[in-house]
């Protein structure tokens, strides 16, 4: 029997952060503010801590029971309202769609103009890889299915990423603007350095 933490996933994907820093700082010619800098790690520290979240521990121990999966829309939804105390239920729907919320946030602030569309899709794509992750280290690396798969966890993890979304679109101006601002910073940066290479 085995067990693998989060850890398994987090050394190497730290490492892989560390190489590219050293690379956006010293050799890339596209030379991005701290600000940005920041940013772009905490986005990729989220995605990261998302993967670790629901992908570990990995463990091929005996499973007490076998898991329930769930392909039909707000089935699961509706069990935990109807089934479980209403403080358990809104935990298990609002932790689906808090852990998300991020991706929308984030996205909004990356993106160069109104991306809702774009951010649904990549949302949903990325909810739908978690779930197909698992399952294929279900029946495969793992031995059984280590955890359940339910289109409900993609419904609210794309929700969550929607209402992240809008968060940052209503954030007042005066919050976000010093941090948009590096979108700019960055552009003349880049441009200097393009001048630079032509000289």
């Amino acid at each position: 029997m085995y067990r693998y933490h989060a850890m398994y996933l987090y050394l190497p994907a730290g490492l892989i952060w560390l190489i590219w820093l050293v690379w956006k700082i010293f050799f890339s010619k596209k030379k991005l503010s701290p600000k940005r800098l920041i940013l772009i790690t905490l986005y990729y520290a989220y995605i990261m801590m998302v993967f670790g979240t629901t992908l570990f521990p990995i463990q091929n121990y005996p499973l007490t029971y076998p898991p329930i999966h769930n392909f039909i829309p707000f089935v699961t939804v509706k069990e935990l309202i109807t089934t479980l105390p209403t403080s358990i239920a809104i935990k298990q729907i609002l932790g689906n769609l808090i852990m998300f919320m991020p991706f929308g946030f984030l996205f909004a602030f990356f993106a160069n103009k109104n991306q809702f569309l774009k951010c649904v899709i990549f949302a949903l794509f990325f909810a739908v890889s978690i779930e197909f992750i698992q399952f294929i280290l279900g029946v495969t690396f793992v031995g059984s299915q280590y955890r359940s798969i339910d289109v409900d966890d993609v419904i609210l993890n794309t929700v969550g990423a929607i209402l992240g979304y809008v968060i940052f679109k209503i954030t007042p101006h005066f919050i976000k603007d010093p941090y948009l601002k590096t979108e700019n910073i960055d552009k003349g940066i880049e441009n200097n350095a393009i001048v630079q290479n032509q000289e």
